[in-house]
């Protein structure tokens, strides 16, 4: 099997997120308080998300780059929840109300030329016959930072893979959907997760451009997380580099037994794992968890 480096792409590194609320919605800070907060944590972009609502920012603080998004609530879902999607990229408010169904509204983020992410599928409580009739979206947040401090329902890596093992090819955001929140047992959800994107320039075409073809991972927070270098496949191994970890797992579908974990001994740290394809994977995915409990997981490698 011939070797491939998951960054294909020239460029340089900019971390973002496209989910954050303010005062327009139901968030705590103003537009321009949020994105002052995330130009000063090393945000290189941010999408204000708010519900139901486009939230334009006329000046943003040099070196951060909007991006358009809207989080738009797209109907009832079997459990009794909701569908929520960030709309990224977009030009004009989507008004849920004027359409039948949630893939009529991705359709319609489409028909704009942004992309839809499925908002917190694990909070949501979106089952797969939820999602397996939906298509012509970006992905799925993995990581929800408020969802995740708030009543502990923010990984949704288990609804991710039962997408990707039935071959729906989709990618891992992580997002902070933060609404400026906390209390004396919750800490602030500002600045908690973000992606990390390879593009040749931090214009909302580049970003956009790196995103639609999975040039990026995903990380939870505060502060930077693990470093995913690179992570690709040579001679029938998935072969994945880091920056020092305490836990990198490769995981893979086909149930169990497939996938393989290195834990760190217990003075040292990890840069590196090797796995072993057994030639019935249909994809591989990375993650990486580093001292400090935080996480970063790859996009797929479809076999």
């Amino acid at each position: 099997m011939p070797s491939s480096s998951f960054w294909t792409r020239e460029g340089n590194w900019y971390k973002g997120q496209f989910h954050t609320h303010t005062i327009n919605s139901d968030g705590a800070a103003s537009p321009a308080e949020i994105v002052t907060s995330y130009r000063k944590r090393g945000y290189d972009f941010l999408a204000i998300a708010d519900h139901n609502r486009l939230t334009r920012v006329e000046k943003a603080p040099e070196g951060l780059l909007m991006i358009s998004g809207e989080e738009i609530t797209a109907g009832v879902a079997e459990m009794g929840g909701e569908f929520h999607f960030v709309a990224v990229n977009i030009k004009e408010a989507i008004d849920p109300k004027k359409y039948t169904s949630p893939q009529a509204i991705i359709d319609a983020v489409r028909a704009q030329g942004g992309g839809v992410i499925i908002a917190h599928p694990y909070w949501s409580a979106l089952t797969l016959n939820d999602m397996l009739p939906l298509h012509d979206y970006f992905g799925v947040e993995v990581y929800n930072s408020s969802c995740h401090y708030s009543i502990g329902k923010g990984n949704s890596a288990n609804q991710w893979d039962d997408l990707l093992a039935r071959n729906i090819r989709v990618y891992g955001f992580a997002n902070d959907d933060a609404h400026h929140h906390c209390n004396d047992h919750r800490p602030d959800d500002v600045a908690n997760a973000y992606i990390m994107v390879k593009a040749a320039a931090c214009t909302t075409e580049h970003i956009m451009a790196a995103v639609a073809a999975g040039e990026f991972y995903a990380c939870s927070g505060p502060g930077d997380g693990p470093v995913i270098k690179d992570f690709f496949i040579e001679n029938g191994y998935a072969v994945a580099n880091t920056s020092k970890a305490k836990l990198v797992t490769i995981a893979a579908d086909c149930g169990r037994g497939f996938g393989e974990s290195y834990a760190a001994a217990k003075r040292g740290l990890i840069t590196e794992a090797t796995y072993k394809l057994r030639g019935r994977e249909k994809y591989v995915r990375l993650e990486v968890a580093d001292a400090d409990g935080k996480t970063a997981w790859s996009n797929p490698v479809f076999l």
